[in-house]
């Protein structure tokens, strides 16, 4: 899965890309007509999922070290939370954080990036806790 913010100047690789792997994109999830958990969900084929998470996905007041910021983006509390919905019902074999460009002197986005990847690692091994022999979960 990918969460990639979708720019017009990009909308050919996006669709080249969809047809290689299934792409879920930003505009997909928080504009338009929203897509609720259960569509993403159900759009994901595989158990197994391998997540990127593109920080021009994150609004530029949180995460201004990217070389493309995008007003309107995710808050942390969102994209935390989509991913956490992602690692309860599907298995994340893999993610990576990416596009962080960082800014001499100012380090909370460096944070934010690598809190993300902390996120991820947690919600990936909760749900390999709660779903090994003998766990209740």
């Amino acid at each position: 899965m990918c969460r990639k913010q979708l720019r017009d100047t990009a909308r050919t690789h996006f669709h080249r890309l969809k047809l290689l792997a299934k792409v879920i994109a930003l505009v997909d999830i928080t504009l338009r007509a929203p897509l609720t958990l259960d569509q993403v969900q159900s759009a994901i084929p595989s158990d197994d999922v391998y997540i990127t998470f593109d920080v021009d996905a994150l609004d530029p007041s949180i995460m201004p070290s990217t070389g493309t910021p995008e007003p309107g983006g995710l808050s942390g509390e969102e994209a935390t939370w989509w991913l956490r919905q992602i690692a309860l019902a599907k298995r994340m074999v893999k993610f990576d954080v990416m596009e962080l460009s960082p800014i001499a002197g100012l380090h909370a986005p460096d944070f934010l990036a690598a809190k993300l990847v902390y996120k991820m690692g947690g919600y990936s091994a909760s749900r390999k806790l709660n779903n090994s022999p003998g766990s209740d979960g």
